[in-house]
C-alpha cells in the first residue's frame, strides 16, 4: 500500500469540489448503490440530489467551524471526511468515505481521529452523525472512538431522501478539559 497523507482542505469551494467530485460520486453510487439493495427505493434524482446538497454545504466545511479532511495517496484523493456546524457546541460529520482498495490499513480511524481532534479544538462538545444500517464495519470504528447510539436529528442526510429507516444515528461527546 502506498504512503497516505491527510491534508485539511481550504480555498475556493468550486476549487474543493473540483478536486473531491470523482470521490464523492463515487461515494454517493456506491453508499446508494447498497441502499437500492435493501429495498429504499431510490433512483438517480437522489443521488444526484445528495451531491448537489454537499456541493452546498463546502462553504461550511471550508469556513472557520468548519472542516474537510482529504486522504491522499499517489497526489490523489482516497478518502475524505467533513465537520459540519450545528451549533455553538454541536457538529456533524459528513461524507465519511475511504475507497474500498484502501480500506483496512487505518486511513478511516485516522481521518475521523483528526476531524474529532479539530472538533474539540474548535469548542465543540458533540459531533453527530449518521451512518447507513449496512455499514457495519463503519459502526464498529465508531464505536471504538467512543460514539453512541442517538434518535435521528433534524437536518441530516437522510432527508433528503426520505430514507431514515436505513440509517443509524450516532453521538460522540468531547472529553472533559
Amino acid at each position: 500500500m502506498s504512503e497516505s497523507r491527510i491534508v485539511r482542505a481550504t480555498g475556493d469551494p468550486e476549487a474543493v469540489h473540483a478536486r473531491i467530485a470523482r470521490l464523492l460520486e463515487e461515494y454517493v453510487n456506491w453508499g446508494y448503490g447498497q441502499l437500492i439493495g435493501l429495498g429504499a427505493g431510490l433512483g438517480p434524482e437522489v443521488v444526484e440530489a445528495h451531491l448537489a446538497a454537499f456541493r452546498a454545504e463546502l462553504p461550511e466545511l471550508l469556513g472557520p467551524r468548519g472542516r474537510l479532511l482529504i486522504a491522499e495517496q499517489q497526489g490523489g484523493p482516497v478518502g475524505l471526511v467533513g465537520l459540519k456546524p450545528i451549533d455553538v457546541e454541536t457538529a456533524e460529520v459528513k461524507r465519511m468515505y475511504v475507497q474500498p482498495a484502501t480500506r483496512g490499513g487505518g486511513l478511516g480511524r485516522r481521518l475521523l481521529t483528526e476531524l474529532l481532534a479539530d472538533a474539540v479544538e474548535l469548542g465543540y462538545r458533540r459531533v453527530w452523525l449518521e451512518t447507513a444500517v449496512f455499514m457495519v464495519e463503519a459502526h464498529a470504528l465508531y464505536r471504538s472512538i467512543g460514539f453512541r447510539d442517538m434518535a435521528a436529528y433534524a437536518g441530516g442526510e437522510s432527508e433528503v431522501s426520505g430514507i431514515g429507516r436505513h440509517m443509524r444515528f450516532l453521538e460522540w461527546h468531547a472529553p472533559d478539559r
